[in-house]
């Protein structure tokens, strides 16, 4: 059983109030040129809600797509609030 360990951690988009601009090209730079085999991203809700929005649907989707095809592992995506978090993989959302 391999196991795993953090190698590096980065800031990669700085959203507003209520959105951020991501490509996948951005998020899966640093995994590529490390190289890591595997990745979890993490974002905040400022507003404490945890539920994922549309959009954080349609990004974690194309990231898993772009993922794949790049053979960078994505463990899962969480949003994270002061007092909860959500986690796509629980949710079943990482097998778009």
């Amino acid at each position: 059983m391999a196991s795993s360990e953090l190698i590096h951690a980065e800031i990669v988009s700085l959203g507003g109030l209520n959105y951020t601009l991501l490509e996948p090209r951005d998020v899966l730079s640093p995994a590529i040129s490390l190289p890591a085999t595997a990745i979890i991203l993490a974002h905040n809700h400022p507003s404490g809600k945890t539920d994922p929005s549309l959009a954080d649907k349609k990004t974690t989707k194309k990231l898993v797509q772009a993922s794949n095809v790049l053979g960078v592992n994505l463990l899962d995506h969480l949003i994270v609030t002061k007092q909860a978090y959500f986690s796509f993989k629980e949710a079943g959302l990482l097998d778009i």
